[in-house]
């Protein structure tokens, strides 16, 4: 799996969502018409990249260090159970 691979899932996830400036953001960002670094500038996204942020800061604050922990561990479990599974089927892919 390549760093790259999570993001790229991501996008193409929001390049089929409900919101069609995100989906055509994700889209572009795909298929190279816009890169990575132009985001930011970009002004029908930043309310909608700003209220994602501001969503996960709060689900973030709801909870506690033990919760947060919990689910780093859990994540990192997973991980490591899909390299695992990566390097026993020999293709570099999850």
């Amino acid at each position: 799996m390549r760093l790259t691979d999570p993001l790229k899932a991501a996008l193409e996830t929001l390049s089929t969502g409900h919101d069609p400036v995100l989906r055509d953001l994700a889209a572009g960002l795909l298929d190279g018409r816009i890169r990575l670094a132009d985001v930011t500038t970009s002004a029908p996204a930043r309310p909608r990249l700003q209220q994602a942020i501001d969503g996960y800061a709060d689900w973030r604050a709801s909870l506690s260090e033990e919760e947060f922990a919990k689910l780093v561990g859990d994540a990192q479990h997973t991980v490591a159970k899909l390299r695992c599974r990566t390097a026993a089927d020999g293709t570099g892919h999850a």
